[in-house]
C-alpha cells in the first residue's frame, strides 16, 4: 500500500514539474518559433537531398547552407533543453528531499533479489537493518521520475525535433570527417 502511495506521489511530482517547465519554457514564442524553424529546415533539406534536377554544385552548396542552418538551430535548441533540464533538476531535488524526509526509515517495497553493493545505497537509503531486499522511497522516486519525464514529453509533444540523426560525423560522412581532421 505504501508503495502505491509513494509511486503516485512521485508521478504527480513529475507531472507538476513538467507543467511548470511548460509554463516557463515550452509555451514561449521563442520555443515555438524554434520548433517551426527546425521542422521547415529539415523539410527543405530533405527536399534538396531528394532533388536530382539542376546543377550538382549548386545543390551541394544549398545542402551545406541548410545543414549549417540546422546546426545553428540545434545549438539554440540545446541551450533551451539545458534550461529545461536545470529547472527540472531543481524541482526533482526539492521533491526528492521532501519525499526522503517524509518516508525516512519506512520500507516502501520488497525487492525480489539482493541488489549489487553499488545500488544498495539507493535501494536501502534511510532504512535500518541488513536486509537489502528492503527498498526505501528514494529508489521508487528515482525510477519513477526517470520513467515519467520522457513519457510526458512524448505524449504532449514538448520535445524539439532532432536536428541530426544522432550519428557522429564520422558515420554520416566519413570522407568529410577524414578531410576535416587529417586535412586530406
Amino acid at each position: 500500500m505504501l508503495f502505491f502511495q509513494v509511486f503516485f506521489l512521485c508521478a504527480s511530482v513529475s507531472i507538476v514539474s513538467e507543467l511548470i517547465i511548460y509554463k516557463l519554457l515550452y509555451s514561449t514564442e521563442k520555443y515555438a518559433s524554434l520548433k517551426r524553424s527546425i521542422i521547415q529546415v529539415k523539410k527543405k533539406l530533405k527536399e534538396e537531398e531528394e532533388d536530382t534536377s539542376g546543377s550538382l554544385s549548386k545543390q551541394k552548396k544549398k545542402i551545406a547552407q541548410l545543414s549549417a542552418q540546422l546546426s545553428a538551430y540545434g545549438t539554440e535548441a540545446s541551450s533551451l533543453q539545458f534550461r529545461s533540464t536545470l529547472i527540472s533538476a531543481g524541482f526533482q531535488f526539492l521533491f526528492m528531499y521532501i519525499i526522503n524526509r517524509t518516508y525516512d526509515a519506512q520500507v516502501v517495497a520488497k525487492l525480489p533479489f539482493n541488489p549489487f553493493s553499488f545500488f544498495q545505497g539507493i535501494t536501502h537509503k534511510g532504512l535500518s537493518g541488513n536486509d537489502y531486499t528492503d527498498c526505501g522511497a528514494l529508489l521508487i522516486f528515482v525510477l519513477n521520475s526517470t520513467m515519467t519525464k520522457p513519457v510526458i514529453e512524448s505524449i504532449f509533444g514538448f520535445a524539439l525535433p532532432k536536428t541530426t540523426n544522432g550519428k557522429s560525423d564520422w558515420i554520416n560522412d566519413p570522407e568529410g570527417f577524414v578531410k576535416k581532421w587529417l586535412g586530406k
